[in-house]
């Protein structure tokens, strides 16, 4: 059975995701690590970084991903509903006036080229997400919104968001016959699993939680 870990700080951006992954790989050892990043980068006030530097961050999380022997999968940061978003942190209102939705899309995409340029693995929330069509105000968004759960959101994504994400992140595994036996899972609260059940734990209605049942119940490891 694969042993998955859940190390998520909800808030976190790449500079601090650098700063503490070393401490992680240490701890759990991994032969996998799913990284997601970059959308406090661009979206929480208190977290805002320069474009280049999230970047270059996810360049130096991969040197050091790739210095403790681990693979890595890049998880681009997700479809937002900006509408939903305003209404959640009505503090950022300033920022969307001035271009907020747009910078974030151009963040994505740029985060998903950086990924095929430097040969990293990565599985594209933004593209898929949107792909889909489902991120939105209406109840069967993939993203948390009054409609769904009660509460404005628009960014974190639904346990059906989550099932999605375990899903592409399993088939990721199985068809490129990645290792499997320690996995980390690391990042921002996309990785917590916030504010769903069994957040911070491989035992909820997190990605995390659904790649450990998947794994779990695969036989033909």
């Amino acid at each position: 059975m694969a042993a998955v870990f859940n190390t998520g700080i909800p808030g976190d951006n790449t500079k601090h995701i650098l700063e503490i992954l070393p401490a992680s790989m240490e701890k759990y050892q991994p032969v996998l690590t799913v990284i997601s990043a970059g959308a406090n980068d661009a979206v929480n006030p208190k977290m805002l970084l320069p474009f280049e530097e999230t970047l270059e961050n996810l360049k130096r999380i991969r040197t050091v991903i790739a210095r403790y022997g681990s693979e890595m999968i890049l998880l681009t940061p997700p479809r937002i509903c900006f509408q939903e978003f305003s209404l959640k942190y009505p503090f950022c209102q300033p920022m969307l006036e001035e271009g907020l939705e747009e910078e974030y899309r151009t963040l994505a995409l740029a985060i998903r080229e950086m990924a095929k340029e430097e040969g990293i693995r990565y599985v594209d929330l933004f593209g898929v997400f949107e792909a889909v069509g489902k991120v939105g105000v209406s109840e069967d968004s993939l993203v948390r919104n009054k409609a769904n759960c009660g509460a404005h959101d628009g960014v974190h994504p639904t346990p059906g968001g989550h099932a999605l994400i375990g899903a592409m992140l399993y088939q990721m595994i199985r068809s490129e016959g990645l290792p499997r036996s320690r996995v980390l899972c690391a990042g921002d609260s996309i990785t917590h699993g916030y504010p769903l059940a069994g957040m911070g734990t491989t035992d909820g209605d997190n990605y995390s939680s659904f790649l450990r049942r998947l794994l779990d119940a695969d036989t033909d490891q």
